[in-house]
């Protein structure tokens, strides 16, 4: 490459930087001459990705590590005023990059603000990789205690080697500094508070796992909750619905009774069944013409109920009846059994009523209404 100077971008004791253009393949490029002797570069430019600049060429000079790599006309992030959607975004993608490089046994070291810029494509680049180290597990702590303050997880200072988790703590306390308020949201509360804790042990582990904290986030967000919200009013308007129905409608009121207890039980609830299926009652069977005693009944018995044949006699021969209190849906034509009020007794003469307290003797009677399945309509 044909690299000619156009300015220089920085000037210290470690590090001069110059703007420079490729006269070849006219093109920006930023040539750096760092002090020292720098491989991590040399593993770098086999690594290309998306979020990384690209590098061109890395060589040695006496005492100095030479880069030629991609110019980045861009603000950093914390100039960019940036909504809280588009700091999401590059969080992902400053997850993503940190994928590839603890994947490959890099860490970064100085995550911050600064170092992530924004190029042309409004994607970022994670720059600066001076303080950057392979990982090495055998090794106590780092050899070189390089970072930035406040930004640099307690490991970083010579307490122990640092790996990946380095980086996520620096990534955590980069993203606290430019959500500002937003960082107490619950969405963002829990993950920034787990990638910043002091104890290696207790964040993240790899990039990946923020990735699905923020992604949970978001589904929580955007799709649970407006669900729940849609939930929660279909149930407040079908509960009044059936409150004002309940209240207003004597057929919808009965269908309801019937659907939250069991018909069978709330018809027959004044009379003690389980107390009937053990009293030791014995009764004929009536063997006239039932037809014909149901019409004399109904000559003589109040009209505010009805009747059902039980098919047994008492001990005079005569054809017992339950009698039920019941309501007539006009609208859907059906009859709505309320309670059992009761045995009646037809005979030439009349008829006798037995009321519920007084069945024991006649249990067969009232057991065989009880069997019936016209109950549980």
């Amino acid at each position: 490459m044909e690299l000619e100077r156009l300015e220089t971008l920085k000037d210290s004791e470690k590090s001069k930087i110059y703007l420079v253009f490729d006269t070849k393949n006219r093109r920006m490029l930023v040539e750096k001459h760092l002090l020292g002797n720098l491989p991590i570069y040399e593993r770098l430019l086999e690594l290309p990705h998306p979020y990384l600049p690209k590098l061109y060429e890395v060589r040695y000079g006496p005492e100095e590590t030479v880069i030629v790599e991609e110019y980045i006309e861009g603000r950093s992030v914390a100039e960019a005023h940036p909504t809280e959607k588009q700091l999401r975004k590059w969080l992902l993608e400053l997850c993503e990059v940190l994928s590839h490089l603890h994947r490959n046994q890099i860490v970064h070291r100085d995550i911050k603000p600064s170092n992530l810029l924004i190029g042309a494509d409004g994607h970022i680049r994670l720059i600066d990789f001076d303080a950057a180290r392979e990982e090495k597990p055998q090794a106590e702590s780092d050899t070189r205690l390089i970072g930035t303050r406040g930004y640099a997880p307690p490991e970083q200072y010579g307490f122990a080697q640092t790996d990946g988790r380095a980086d996520i703590y620096a990534l955590g306390v980069t993203f606290q500094e430019l959500l500002g308020k937003e960082t107490k949201k619950r969405r963002w509360r829990h993950i920034l508070k787990r990638c910043t804790a002091l104890e290696p042990k207790r964040r993240y582990r790899y990039a990946w796992q923020i990735i699905w904290a923020v992604r949970a986030a978001q589904v929580r967000r955007y799709v649970l909750l407006p669900l729940f919200s849609v939930l929660a009013f279909l149930i407040v308007a079908l509960s009044s619905f059936v409150a004002w129905s309940y209240t207003t409608d004597t057929d919808f009121r009965g269908a309801i009774e019937i659907v939250l207890s069991s018909h069978r039980a709330s018809v027959f609830r004044d009379a003690d069944i389980p107390a009937l299926k053990r009293f030791q009652a014995k009764l004929a069977l009536f063997a006239g013409n039932e037809q014909e005693a149901y019409q004399e009944l109904l000559t003589v018995l109040p009209e505010n109920l009805s009747y059902i044949s039980t098919g047994y006699c008492d001990e005079n021969g005569n054809l017992l009846f339950g009698g039920f209190e019941t309501s007539f849906s006009i609208q859907h034509g059906i009859l709505h059994y309320r309670s059992f009020q009761g045995l009646y007794a037809a005979s030439e003469s009349g008829y006798r009523y037995i009321p519920t307290e007084s069945c024991s003797p006649y249990a067969p009677a009232v057991l065989a209404l009880y069997q019936l399945s016209v109950f549980d309509d």
